[in-house]
């Protein structure tokens, strides 16, 4: 292969996040990882946040340091859009705002979240009552 394109599309205020996982377990699919991942890992089901905190746990990564992690990603993010460097990564995508009842155009990354700060972040809640050592 010369060339792959992917793409996908994530609506969490619709679709909640592992529904995917659930329903393919339900149809009799099983588990989306392996025999030899389930063996490694027994009864963890799997998503970005449990693999954070594998990550975390193996690597003694400390809260204060995803927090930086994160306020610099999402300040650099704001910056590389500011400055244009993701017009080519980027395709625009017309859609309608049902809640403004307009025609939308979407040309930027709306993941990041900018501007923030630091000490908002250090007052999230842990999504695990052992996460964040």
């Amino acid at each position: 292969q010369d060339i792959v394109i992917a793409g996908g599309v994530e609506v969490m205020s619709l679709i909640p996040i592992g529904s995917n996982i659930m329903d393919g377990m339900g149809a009799g699919r099983g588990m989306p990882s392996g025999e030899n991942i389930q063996k490694r890992y027994p009864g963890v089901m799997f998503s970005q946040f449990e693999g954070a905190e594998i990550v975390a746990q193996k690597y003694n990564i400390t809260r204060e340091e995803m927090e930086e992690l994160a306020y610099n990603s999402h300040k650099r993010g704001y910056e590389a859009t500011k400055e244009g460097r993701f017009k080519n990564e980027i395709i625009p995508v017309k859609g309608f705002d049902k809640k403004k009842n307009e025609e939308v155009n979407h040309v930027v990354d709306e993941g990041i979240r900018w501007p923030t700060e630091l000490e908002k972040l250090k007052k999230l809640p842990l999504l695990k009552p052992d996460g964040g050592r």
